[in-house]
């Protein structure tokens, strides 16, 4: 038979058990709370990492004058979106466009005034990208590119015109200006479907002919291989 002091001794035993189960337990879930703690700042971190990287590439992506791409963000979309079309054997379009005498409106009214002709344009190009698609961006100096995949040549000479006249109804002052004396734009326009012949390079300089003949033609006027347009 078990003696009372036996059964005392065990109880004892018991107790004390109970008492480091409890004290591990309560010492595991303050390590688990800490450790959700740790987490929570973890997946802060993270997420704070991931918005800061989010920034860091759509500043290496702009220009930082105008907000528009810049040109190694518009190289990248080009190969892409050819990558793309070609696969599908869908058209790509581009508009070539470049703000006329831009020098002589600098040397007229200063840079900071053709800084602020920039940012002002560079507004009306971005307005005219509505599709998550399309890009605008400065492709140099005072020439901008739009990206149009997907967009057929009638479609895209239609959107030039329509930015042409943008730019004329907001009526920047420009005394160096054949056309009533307000700043104007000219636009060269290259479509086409992607295959293995051609490339990116066919493409931009397709448009930059365009624009060239547009230039020489008086300006304020849009080109599309053999057609004006003004």
């Amino acid at each position: 038979m078990t003696s009372r002091d036996e059964v005392g001794q065990l109880a004892m035993e018991f107790n004390a058990l109970m008492k480091t189960v409890e004290h591990k337990t309560r010492a595991l879930h303050a390590t688990n709370h800490q450790l959700e703690i740790k987490h929570h700042h973890l997946v802060d971190a993270q997420a704070h990492l991931k918005q800061a990287n989010w920034e860091l590439k759509s500043l290496s992506e702009k220009d930082a004058l105008t907000g528009l791409y810049n040109r190694m963000a518009l190289e990248r979309k080009l190969t892409r979106e050819w990558s793309i079309l070609r696969r599908r054997q869908a058209p790509i379009s581009i508009l070539l466009i470049d703000i006329d005498r831009f020098k002589e409106y600098n040397d007229q009214y200063g840079h900071q005034a053709g800084d602020d002709c920039l940012r002002q344009v560079a507004f009306v190009f971005s307005s005219i990208t509505q599709r998550a698609s399309d890009m605008a961006a400065r492709y140099g100096g005072e020439e901008f590119l739009i990206i149009l995949p997907g967009t057929e040549r009638e479609n895209a000479v239609q959107l030039g015109l329509q930015l042409m006249r943008k730019i004329k109804e907001e009526h920047i002052v420009h005394a160096h200006s054949e056309h009533n004396g307000w700043l104007t734009i000219s636009i060269g326009v290259s479509s086409i479907i992607p295959e293995e012949a051609l490339s990116v390079r066919d493409l931009i300089q397709n448009a930059d002919e365009a624009l060239y003949r547009a230039k020489k033609l008086g300006r304020n006027r849009l080109c599309d291989g053999s057609k004006e347009f003004s």
